[in-house]
């Protein structure tokens, strides 16, 4: 089964769009790059979104606390870890928070992929996009 996720949701034109599209899951950047936003824009904007549709806070090797505080606000249904987070950092946020994660690797033969604990692996450029 195909499922659809935009990423890079800054503005609430994206939003509408993404409802209108009907996508299964859009993404909220909250790491550094130029679709980052900020946790209070991703708060109004997560207003605007479909129930139906599910919210991925999008993190590269951010402290486990600033994604807890996101998760508790009910911004995000699920993480999606795009940097160097290892198996440790995974524990730990699993530790405090129950949301699915998603580990994004750029090499899909690494150990990584077989023996990571994410509910997800996502095979993605390595700089991501």
């Amino acid at each position: 089964m195909t499922k659809i996720k935009l990423c890079g949701m800054q503005r609430e034109e994206h939003i509408e769009w993404a409802n209108e599209a009907g996508c299964d899951y859009i993404g909220f950047v909250f790491a550094p790059s130029r679709r980052q936003i900020s946790r209070e824009v991703a708060a109004d904007l997560r207003r605007r979104v479909n129930p139906a549709i599910a919210v991925v806070g999008v993190f590269v090797d951010e402290p486990v606390e600033h994604i807890i505080r996101i998760a508790e606000e009910g911004i995000i249904d699920l993480i999606q870890l795009h940097g160097r987070e290892d198996e440790a950092y995974l524990r730990a946020l699993r530790s405090v928070c129950s949301l699915p994660i998603i580990k994004a690797v750029c090499n899909p033969h690494t150990t990584v992929v077989e023996s990571s604990t994410a509910d997800y692996i996502l095979l993605d450029g390595a700089k991501g996009g």
